[in-house]
């Protein structure tokens, strides 16, 4: 069964039910809807072909988990049918301060499609989410903003820029090592 199955289907339930699953996953030893990017989770997170993250300040919500995992159940086929494996995560940029100007996000929350490698195997890339503007003020990204990133990737015009791998090690230490 899958998470938005006992969430009750595709549609966002509410905030109470999604936290109610979370913790369900955390007592039962699960891992949590949707996995944090930091020092100590990413290279097992970025060890794939690809990766979603919404990058944000602060926890993620559950709000945001439900939004970020119905997207991920919709798309998954679309990947599947390439080939691809495409991770989803989401990565605090308040504890990872270094980290907030290598995306240089115009409004939090955002989004980014990550590609560790890059087309040269060693060069990292992104691609990141269009925001909607209101009276000249980028707006934060909602499922709309994400899920035209992800058709622009899957139809071939996504523009990625280069990161320098020596930026994307910028962990900041945690405390208990998370």
């Amino acid at each position: 069964e899958t998470t938005l199955a006992r969430l009750g289907g595709g549609g966002p339930p509410p905030a109470a039910a999604a936290a109610a699953v979370a913790a369900e996953e955390e007592e039962d030893g699960e891992r949590p809807l949707l996995p944090e990017l930091s020092g100590t989770t990413q290279e097992e997170l970025l060890s794939g072909s690809g990766a979603l993250v919404y990058l944000r300040e602060g926890p993620l919500t559950a709000p945001e988990a439900v939004m970020l995992m119905s997207l991920e159940e919709r798309f998954r086929p679309r990947w599947q049918e390439r080939g691809m494996e495409v991770r989803w995560m989401w990565l605090d940029l308040r504890a990872e301060r270094k980290l907030k100007g290598v995306f240089d996000a115009p409004a939090l929350p955002s989004a980014i499609l990550l590609d560790p490698r890059g087309e040269a195997g060693n060069q990292p890339a992104y691609a990141a989410a269009v925001h909607r503007e209101e009276d000249g003020e980028a707006q934060p990204v909602q499922a709309e903003e994400i899920e035209l990133l992800l058709n622009t990737f899957l139809g071939g015009d996504a523009t990625f820029v280069v990161v320098p791998p020596k930026r994307l090690h910028a962990w900041a230490p945690r405390r208990g090592g998370v």
